[in-house]
């Protein structure tokens, strides 16, 4: 966040609370002074008793005399502010419209009075140097990049740390400049307008995997009909698991490869059709057992080798907790190596395999491992859990 901009014609300096939060802008430009005053959606300029105007959920209320005129902000599916109205007058009086290219910058401006900052992605638009506002960084429209580095750069190595979206502007937008996500969602793929009831009802859909097995533990390739579905809830609330599972504890080379070109087919059709924060897809289980004919948990990219039912993977997860620093790992959904889907979990509760190590100090822990597949990769899930009952290291270890 800048302390002090500097353009050709004058400065603007900015002051902020200690969570960064703006509270000033004094903008010196051809030698006019102004002051605006940010204080919880209000706004006061050149003065910290005159409204300028109050931020609503639908645009804002500007002062009119005794009372407030209205002004209303008609959007697109990226909550670019198209139309600005007000209704002063009993019927719909046009302020100002907007239009963007796909990174931003405007491409014309029809303007009335009073003119609205609040345009692309509705964050406020610095006149002084032409950049917006997003909170945590500003950006620039002209060249479709940020004018600092991403917070979060080490959860998106792929990507230039100024880059704006992936740069994929049309489908995907930056709320507050740390990471990018699906409008109408939040970091993890959650619906905004989603109640407690329907989030945990996604959450519980996103974790159906389907496992094939016939009765005698062999896998099927026949299309039989002869499966069972088993998911984080059932394990947890301590169903039974699929039938005599085959085991594949241990894979080859060539299987590896197998899991590696099946996943690339998934993860190639999801990338074609949604975003990868938000997609559940199922390949057809025949196709998959002629591929891989071991038994698989496979779901959005995912290949998770199964072993038989382990009850020293369900005693692993009985009771335990995760950290405050692996709860967060788990939100950075853009994270590979961490953020890996909670499915995961209800599985390696399943068929992960449990051992008991000594540390550097002396401490015992157990640590749990499931060797599977994920965006491309092949390696082995890892869960630490301390004496106290903590899991602490929540890790995908890529071969």
């Amino acid at each position: 966040m800048p302390i002090v901009a500097t353009v050709s014609n004058g400065t603007a300096t900015y002051t902020y609370d200690a969570a960064g939060s703006k509270l000033r802008k004094v903008s010196v430009i051809n030698g006019v002074t102004t002051t605006t005053e940010y204080i919880s959606g209000i706004q006061y300029k050149n003065s910290t008793t005159a409204v300028d105007f109050i931020q609503t959920e639908e645009g804002k209320a500007v002062p009119n005399g005794t009372s407030y005129d209205y002004n209303y902000y008609l959007g697109d599916n990226l909550g670019n502010t198209r139309v600005t109205f007000g209704i002063k007058t009993g019927t719909a009086v046009l302020y100002q419209q907007d239009d963007y290219y796909p990174f931003g910058m405007e491409i014309g401006r029809s303007v009335n009075s009073p003119k609205n900052e609040y345009l692309y992605n509705k964050k406020e638009l610095q006149e002084e140097f032409a950049e917006y506002d997003y909170s945590a960084r500003f950006y620039d429209p002209v060249i479709g990049k940020w004018n600092t580095i991403d917070p979060l750069a080490e959860l998106s190595r792929r990507w230039s740390p100024y880059n704006y979206v992936e740069n994929n502007p049309i489908r995907l937008i930056d709320p507050d400049g740390m990471m990018s996500t699906i409008p109408g969602q939040d970091n993890n793929g959650v619906e905004e307008s989603d109640t407690e009831k329907e989030a945990e009802k996604r959450a519980q859909e996103q974790a159906n995997i389907t496992v094939k097995a016939d009765e005698s533990g062999n896998s099927t390739d026949n299309g039989s009909s002869d499966q069972c579905c088993v998911t984080a809830q059932d394990h947890t609330a301590g169903k039974s698991t699929p039938k005599n599972p085959k085991n594949v504890s241990h894979l080859t080379y060539e299987q590896r490869q197998r899991i590696d070109r099946i996943t690339k087919e998934v993860n190639d059709k999801l990338n074609s059709e949604l975003h990868p924060s938000k997609v559940k897809f199922a390949p057809d289980p025949g196709r998959i057992d002629a591929l891989f004919p071991e038994n698989a948990l496979i779901q959005a990219g995912i290949i998770v080798a199964t072993d038989g039912a382990s009850a020293e993977a369900e005693e692993f997860f009985a009771g335990a907790t995760y950290t405050s620093k692996v709860v967060r790992q788990i939100e950075n959904t853009k994270d590979l190596y961490h953020g890996f889907p909670t499915s995961v979990d209800g599985f390696a509760g399943t068929f992960g395999k449990v051992s008991t190590k000594i540390g550097g100090d002396g401490t015992a822990y157990q640590i749990l491992e499931l060797p599977g597949s994920y965006a491309g990769k092949t390696g082995t899930f890892e869960y630490i859990k301390d004496a106290s009952g903590k899991i602490n290291h929540r890790y995908f270890n890529v071969q």
